[in-house]
C-alpha cells in the first residue's frame, strides 16, 4: 500500500483530527485547505501543506500530485450555513468538487473518498435511513452533496476508486474547534450556564464521536477493493435521542445542571441512520454506552 494521501479541508474540524490519525499511522500527508480559521496543524517532516483555494486548478494539481489517496473534506460543513450562502456553497461544494475529482482522476490518485452527508435522504422517511433509499435532499448543502455522489459514482473505475461516506452528525474535540454542532452545543451551553432548554426531546439525531469517525475513514479507504468499489456508505455509530443527549450531559458533569424541557414543536422529525452495511466490512468499536465523557468537559473548561 502507497501511504501517500492528500486531504482536502484538512486544516479544519474534521480534518485536523484525521491527519493526526494518518500522521500517526505512517502516512505521509498532504493537505490543502485555505486555512481562513487559522492553521492548527502540526510541523511534521512527513506533513506537506498547500494553502489556498480548492477552486485554483494549479493549486489542486500541486497538491494532488505524488499522492495515491485522496479523502476530500473541503467546503462549505453544514446545512444552516448552506442556507444562509446558497451561491457560495454549489461554487465551493460542486463546482470545486468537479475540478478536484477530475484532476484526481487524471493524476494518477487510486482511491478517493467523498465525504457526502446522511442530508441527501431529507427528512420525509419515517423509517431507518439505509443506502438503498432514495435520496432527497431539502437543502443547498444536502442538494450539493447529493450531486458530488452522482459524479464520484461515475468517475469510478479500474484504476480509480472511488466511494461515498454519509456522514453522521460529529462531535468532540478537535484543535480546530467548532460549537455549533449539537452536541457539541449542549456541552459548552451546560458549562456556561449550568443549565439546557430542550425543546421536546424525544427526536433522534445519528452521531459519531470524531476519533471514530477519522479511524474509520483511514480503515475504509484501504479495504478490499471488491467491497468499496463505487460503494455509498452510512456511517454513524449511535442515534440517541436530544433527551438521552441532555441526561447523559448532566450525568457526566460535577455540576449541577438544570434541564427545561418545551413542548415539542409541530413537524418535528427524528432520524436514526442505518450503518450496517459500512460496518459489514470494518468492524464496528464496542461502544459501551452514549458516553460524551470523551469529552472530559470537567478538567477542559476548568470546573467541577
Amino acid at each position: 500500500m502507497n501511504k501517500t494521501i492528500l486531504v482536502t479541508g484538512g486544516g479544519g474540524y474534521i480534518g485536523t483530527v484525521l491527519v493526526k490519525n494518518l500522521l500517526d499511522r505512517g502516512y505521509t500527508v498532504t493537505v490543502l485547505d485555505n486555512f481562513a480559521k487559522g492553521n492548527c496543524l502540526p510541523e511534521h517532516q512527513r506533513l506537506k501543506i498547500f494553502k489556498g483555494n480548492i477552486l485554483n486548478k494549479k493549486m489542486i494539481a500541486l497538491a494532488v500530485k505524488g499522492n495515491s489517496r485522496l479523502i476530500h473534506l473541503a467546503g462549505i460543513s453544514d446545512g444552516r450555513a448552506g442556507k444562509l450562502n446558497p451561491k457560495l456553497t454549489k461554487k465551493t461544494n460542486f463546482d470545486a468538487f468537479k475540478l478536484i475529482i477530475d484532476i484526481a482522476a487524471s493524476a494518477g490518485i487510486k482511491r478517493f473518498l467523498n465525504m457526502s452527508t446522511f442530508g441527501v435522504y431529507g427528512n420525509e422517511y419515517k423509517c431507518e435511513l439505509t443506502e438503498n433509499l432514495q435520496i432527497n435532499p431539502q437543502e443547498p448543502y444536502s442538494e450539493n452533496k447529493a450531486q458530488t455522489e452522482i459524479i464520484t459514482n461515475k468517475y469510478n473505475s479500474a484504476d480509480f476508486l472511488t466511494m461515498n461516506i454519509r456522514l453522521a452528525m460529529v462531535f468532540g474535540l478537535s484543535p480546530q474547534m467548532r460549537f455549533d454542532f449539537l452536541v457539541n452545543t449542549l456541552i459548552k451551553t451546560a458549562v456556561e450556564k449550568k443549565e439546557l432548554t430542550i425543546i421536546g426531546g424525544k427526536q433522534r439525531r445519528p452521531q459519531i464521536q470524531i476519533k471514530d469517525a477519522v479511524d474509520y475513514l483511514t480503515k475504509i479507504i484501504n479495504a478490499d477493493r471488491e467491497k468499496i468499489s463505487g460503494q455509498t456508505f452510512n456511517l454513524g455509530t449511535i442515534n440517541p435521542s436530544v433527551e438521552e443527549m441532555a441526561e447523559e450531559i448532566k450525568n457526566t458533569a460535577k455540576f449541577k445542571v438544570k434541564i427545561n424541557y418545551l413542548p415539542e414543536q409541530k413537524l418535528e422529525n427524528s432520524f436514526v441512520l442505518n450503518s450496517e452495511k459500512f460496518f459489514n466490512i470494518i468492524k464496528k468499536e464496542q461502544i459501551k454506552k452514549i458516553s460524551y465523557t470523551s469529552y472530559k468537559i470537567n478538567k477542559i473548561y476548568g470546573v467541577g
